[in-house]
Order: structure tokens, then C-alpha cells, then sequence
């Protein structure tokens, strides 16, 4: 990888990790986003469409978080890295829960659809597919001469559907769709995160450490005050 494409100003750093913490808090607007992209995904699935599934890969946000875990561990930063991994976890219960309800609801024969197999397969391969979609978009997310490769990215990266078939399979209680998923997921999880560590390394954003600590300072003191101002106005 030539070092030159790497190489990034540190206050175009500055900016890209900003920019992650920012589109990685769970406010209302991610939540409704990620809300769209489940009902997307998981009815695609359902009816199988793929068409309508890479949609629902279009509009989910889910991707920034998991970027944020590898950027904390790339700079050593523990709580970066806890808060990373609780807005994650907190994603992907919200998409569980969306296509539980769903799937709970229409019913669905899993050997007669070919995305829901297709989730199923958890080939070593898709490991080193989700390393790279990991390193495409982590270059993607910060060189801004690229960025419009990130909608192409997301559908590479492939989260959504695995995490949709997972739901359906508890909403429908078919172990076999609920272990096939899992494995395929964390593989894709893993994947991600380290393709986009190797970039965050390479780009030096250790360089960039504090003002990732002050953005998690701000959200931990904006968060105090909501809680306070909440508990006057019930007063």
C-alpha cells in the first residue's frame, strides 16, 4: 500500500475522528435510521429480494460504530474502545429486536430462499472479504476523494443481513438460521475491524488521541446535563 494515500494531515485527522464520534452517538436520528434499515433488510429477506435488502444496507449507519472500535483500539484508548462496543451492541439488539417482531409475525421457508442460505454460509472466505471491505472502508471514511465509494462499501461490508437472519431465526425459533447467522456475523465483525485497524495504524491516528478524548469528555458532561435539566423540569 503505497504511503503516500495514507498520509493525512493531522487536523484532516482531527476532523475524521470528530466526524466518527459524532456519527456514532446513538441519538435519535441514528436510532430512526437504523430502525429504517432493519424493517429494510428484514423484509427484503422475507419476501426474498435482494434488491430490497441492499437498500436497507444503503441506510444503515451500523457500520460507524463497529469503525470506532478499531480506531480506539488503534489508539489504545480503553474507554473509546467500551463506549464503542456498548453503541454497537446497542445497534444490533435494536435491529435483533425489529426483526424478531417482524419475523414473528410472517413466516418464511428458510430452504426455499436464497438469501437467508446465503447468510448461512460461513466460509473462512468471507473472513478475508470482511478484512478488506474493512480496509475499503476505513480509506474511504478518510479520504474525501473516495468517499462516495461508501454507500458501495456498506453492501460489501455486509452486516445487515446476517444480523436480520439472526432475528428472524429467534422471532421464528429456527436454531439453524440462529447459529448459521452468528458465526457469519462475527466473522464479518472481526473482519471489519481489523481491515479498518491496519488503515488507522498505518495513518498514524495516534497522533489524533486526545481530541478523541475531549469528544468523549463532551458527550459524558452533555449527557450529565441532560440527566439534570430532565430532573428539574419532572420537579
Amino acid at each position: 500500500m503505497n504511503k503516500k494515500i495514507l498520509e493525512i494531515r493531522k487536523n484532516r485527522q482531527e476532523k475524521i475522528v470528530e466526524n466518527l464520534i459524532e456519527n456514532s452517538r446513538l441519538d435519535s436520528t441514528y436510532n430512526l435510521l437504523l430502525i429504517f434499515s432493519a424493517v429494510i433488510t428484514v423484509g427484503g429477506i422475507l419476501v426474498n429480494n435482494a434488491a430490497v435488502v441492499i437498500g436497507g444496507m444503503l441506510v444503515t449507519p451500523l457500520l460507524v460504530p463497529i469503525l470506532t472500535i478499531a480506531l480506539g483500539i488503534a489508539f489504545g484508548d480503553v474507554d473509546l474502545v467500551k463506549r464503542s462496543l456498548a453503541n454497537s451492541l446497542k445497534s444490533i439488539l435494536l435491529v435483533v429486536a425489529v426483526a424478531v417482531f417482524i419475523a414473528f409475525i410472517f413466516t418464511i421457508s428458510p430452504t426455499k430462499n436464497i438469501l437467508i442460505e446465503n447468510s448461512l454460509s460461513h466460509h473462512p472466505l468471507y473472513l478475508l472479504i470482511a478484512l478488506f471491505a474493512g480496509v475499503a472502508a476505513a480509506f474511504a471514511y478518510i479520504n474525501p476523494k473516495i468517499s462516495e465509494a461508501l454507500p458501495g462499501v456498506a453492501v460489501a461490508v455486509s452486516l445487515m443481513p446476517p444480523l436480520a437472519v439472526f432475528g428472524i431465526g429467534l422471532g421464528q425459533w429456527q436454531m439453524s438460521l440462529i447459529k448459521g447467522s452468528l458465526i457469519t456475523l462475527l466473522l464479518n465483525l472481526i473482519g471489519i475491524v481489523m481491515g479498518s485497524l491496519i488503515v488507522f495504524s498505518l495513518s498514524k491516528f495516534y497522533r489524533v488521541r486526545k481530541v478523541a478524548q475531549e469528544e468523549i469528555k463532551k458527550e459524558i458532561k452533555n449527557k450529565v446535563k441532560n440527566q439534570i435539566s430532565k430532573v428539574k423540569n419532572e420537579d
